[in-house]
């Protein structure tokens, strides 16, 4: 009966993995495959992609990626993970049936010295499967952000897990963190079971002039209302958008109250209360 068990679990579930013959003990992937297809397609064939995962476990998500998305062979995908004794075996063992060992960088240890690895800007796509304990959800997300080029996507997985447990011991209580610290740079493009995020264009940097992105323009608040600074409203590159003070003080009232920035998509909501001419301005 244990011989039985041992079989079933180590047979492979999928169609991709059949045509290789990899050996996984769980599918955590098949739920989530739609949503991967969709909005990794563009990546999909494109030269020198680089992807990085966090937590390969035995691979069915890296080689997933590896014969569905990094399929030029200019492709690089770094594996990180501690690698159990128990399971590095089976991910060398699908490494080998890929035959494209080269494209592959493993780098085994803890993410805190082996992140450090990675050049910053560099990666194209990065999944995050790693430890499941908030600070180091948190941890892999600051410092993997630091490897993502602008436009690329950062997946994190287990948003959905059932929160019974305290928050520190699930993920969701970081990528909340993150999201809400990093909004200026981020764009949301999917939250259910798991949550992609794309690396937008930040806006330009005044010291001590804090601003909020809606879109892709910048208004800057001037908060402690030094006199060297103002409130403005500016594209990505800097450019001012001319509006009159009372213009911004109303835009300004909506941010306080929303306390976030706005999306485009969601500017809708607020046509009648910012008024045409901003709203314009604003979806240009």
């Amino acid at each position: 009966m244990r011989l039985i068990l041992i079989i079933l679990f180590l047979t492979p579930i999928h169609s991709y993995a059949e045509k290789k013959q990899y050996q996984f003990s769980f599918d955590w992937l098949t739920n989530v495959l739609p949503t991967w297809q969709k909005y990794l397609a563009p990546y999909k064939g494109k030269k020198n992609l680089h992807y990085l995962e966090v937590g390969v476990f035995e691979g069915r998500s890296f080689f997933w990626i590896m014969d569905n998305i990094a399929t030029h062979k200019s492709s690089k995908l770094y594996a990180l993970d501690i690698f159990d004794p128990m399971y590095e075996h089976r991910f060398l063992n699908n490494l080998k049936l890929t035959k494209r060992e080269d494209s592959v960088k493993i780098l085994k240890g803890f993410s805190t010295t082996q992140l450090r690895k990675v050049k910053t800007n560099s990666i194209d796509i990065i999944y995050i499967d790693g430890s499941h304990l908030a600070k180091d959800v948190l941890f892999d997300i600051v410092n993997s952000w630091e490897l993502l080029k602008e436009g690329g996507l950062l997946i994190l997985d287990d948003y959905g897990m059932k929160q019974y447990l305290p928050k520190n011991l699930t993920p969701k209580v970081a990528i909340d963190g993150f999201m809400n610290s990093y909004q200026n740079q981020i764009e949301l493009i999917h939250k259910d079971w798991q949550v992609i995020l794309k690396k937008t264009k930040s806006c330009p940097y005044e010291l001590n002039n804090f601003y909020s992105k809606i879109g892709k323009k910048c208004f800057f608040w001037n908060q402690y209302e030094i006199p060297r600074l103002k409130r403005k409203l500016t594209t990505l590159t800097g450019k001012e958008i001319k509006l009159s003070q009372k213009e911004l003080k109303k835009l300004q009232t909506v941010l306080e109250r929303l306390r976030s920035n706005i999306s485009v998509s969601e500017l809708k909501k607020y046509r009648k209360e910012l008024g045409e001419k901003i709203y314009k301005v604003l979806v240009k």
